[in-house]
């Protein structure tokens, strides 16, 4: 069973440690799996390296096995290029988001609800998080269980993004980028390039069996909540909230 820890960290039963660091613009999670593999899912923005880089030193992590990102937009991959230099680690991107990856520009999402429409629109002109320094040696992020070891398997969840992937641990808890937006009392994503892809996303991640899912935008996601959220999005004529 996943563990809630203090400063919004957690542990599995296998002794893997998730904290979520960077929490202004968009999270990121450091990971230390319980065979000592360290990993960084996704990596915020330029404006927040310096925070992020001091949070990572305390926690000790002064290298990494890889840097895991769950698509391709500049708010997760913003530091991807920096950070892969500075611990000498491969960044991941799922496989169709690997040219933007490499590009340093990203493709913004539509807005599925009215609020996410117009917050967009407004992104939109000031080419907010459209682009970022390239990762020219990116690779595809690779799916299934066990793909980087024991601990970590990786599962397709497009909605938010065409190609978007979230991070499982353990089957415990998963890290799910932006397929869960939690604000308030809704958890559905205001921008999505595939909006009715998004439950699909979610059976996906209920499906693993994980218990907790941690979001890059807003607070943890429980299993419960997901499943009323499903159950919601699925009652004829509904539409969602931002």
């Amino acid at each position: 069973m996943l563990r809630g820890m203090k400063n919004l960290s957690w542990q599995t039963s296998q002794g893997s440690r998730i904290v979520r660091v960077g929490v202004v613009r968009s999270a990121c999670y450091a990971v230390e799996t319980g065979d000592g593999r360290r990993y960084l899912i996704d990596t915020a923005v330029p404006g927040e390296r310096a925070a992020i880089e001091a949070q990572l030193e305390r926690l000790g992590f002064k290298a990494l096995d890889a840097i895991l990102l769950t698509h391709a937009h500049g708010d997760h991959a913003g530091n991807a290029a920096a950070w892969s230099r500075r611990f000498g680690c491969p960044v991941y991107a799922p496989a169709g988001e690997v040219g933007q990856v490499r590009a340093g520009r990203c493709v913004l999402p539509a807005g599925a609800t009215p609020l996410g429409a117009a917050v967009m629109a407004v992104q939109r002109r000031l080419h907010v998080c459209e682009t970022f320094e390239p990762v020219p040696d990116v690779r595809p992020l690779p799916l299934g269980e066990g793909v980087f070891g024991p601990h970590l398997g990786v599962v397709a969840t497009p909605g938010h993004t065409e190609c978007s992937a979230s991070i499982v641990v353990d089957g415990e808890a998963a890290l799910v980028g932006d397929a869960l937006i939690h604000r308030g009392r809704s958890v559905f994503p205001p921008f999505a390039d595939r909006p009715e892809q998004v439950g699909d996303a979610w059976r996906v991640l209920l499906g693993t069996g994980a218990e907790t899912f941690l979001c890059a935008h807003g607070g943890p996601v429980g299993r419960a909540l997901l499943e009323r959220s499903l159950a919601a999005l699925e009652r004829p004529g509904r539409r969602p909230r931002a």
